[in-house]
């Protein structure tokens, strides 16, 4: 479980989460990142595929390390 210190009223956030890796530019330090994990799935709808998914795709892939993408886009939204 992951704690994170807040300023809002719930003053702590819980998540299920190994870890949380918060810093600028971090969609390309994803190899270093995730370079414990053997198969990595990206998920993305349409909207974060847009803003973050396509990155996070070339990244991965260009590391040798996307098993898999599966975006789930649902054009009726």
């Amino acid at each position: 479980m992951t704690e994170i210190q807040c300023s809002c009223s719930r003053k702590i956030h819980r998540a299920p989460l190994e870890g949380i890796f918060i810093s600028s530019g971090a969609i390309y330090k994803l190899p270093d990142i995730l370079k414990a994990y053997k198969k990595i799935y990206l998920v993305a709808d349409e909207r974060t595929y847009d803003v973050a998914g396509r990155t996070c795709e070339e990244v991965l892939s260009d590391a040798n390390m996307l098993n898999k993408l599966s975006p789930f886009f649902d054009t009726s939204i």
